[in-house]
């Protein structure tokens, strides 16, 4: 088993073969800078190997691309792809630029919600007609309209032809309870349902 020994906090840390020192790292609740996920693309989570450099893989064309080869010769790498390849001690030093600023990462606790009133365009609405009767002989468009104008406040109640060819066969076939599609206040199509109408 390896282990890191993190610089300047003097903190042992377990490792295992195949791992990153970012992995090791991020596990032991030290946070890197990594704003590619570990990808290499970024060139952001920049250590300094002390000591142990033997234990890790040999540097990776990310890391050839991001360190200068004054950093490389020094013995800096990327933790994303610095990975253990063999057991022993590994002193690894996280310069203080490499870690991630704990006022970058916050998390939202507190703020306020404003009051939203849904209004769709499009509305799916259930009704309920009174049959027609000696008392009320109106059609029943005229129906319609009346209750679909109480329920949406409003006497600007329109119907396409196909709805008013439809209304009376459907509404006495599903004894009066029906399902509107509206497109705002002109209703687009009807549909039976089969709920029953109250007493």
């Amino acid at each position: 088993m390896a282990k890191i020994i993190l610089e300047p906090e003097g903190k042992r840390i377990p490792a295992h073969r195949g791992q990153t020192l970012l992995q090791v790292l991020r596990d032991s609740g030290v946070i890197l800078e990594s704003l590619c996920g570990g990808f290499g693309a970024c060139g952001k989570d920049k250590v300094l190997i002390v000591r142990g450099q033997e234990s890790l893989n040999p540097l990776t064309r990310s890391e050839e691309k991001f360190l200068t080869l004054d950093e490389a010769r020094k013995g800096y790498r990327l933790a994303c792809q610095a990975r253990i390849i063999e057991d022993g001690d590994i002193v690894v030093f996280v310069p203080p630029e490499s870690r991630a600023k704990p006022t970058l990462r916050k998390i939202v606790s507190e703020g306020y919600m404003r009051n939203v009133t849904l209004d769709p365009f499009v509305k799916k609405i259930k009704v309920v007609l009174r049959a027609p009767s000696l008392e009320d002989p109106r059609s029943d468009y005229e129906r319609l309209v009346e209750t679909l104008g109480k329920v949406l406040e409003t006497d600007d109640v329109k119907a396409s032809l196909d709805v008013l060819r439809d209304l009376p066969d459907k509404a006495r076939n599903s004894n009066w309870s029906l399902s509107l599609v509206l497109w705002g206040n002109e209703i687009v199509s009807i549909e039976e349902t089969t709920s029953q109408r109250p007493v």
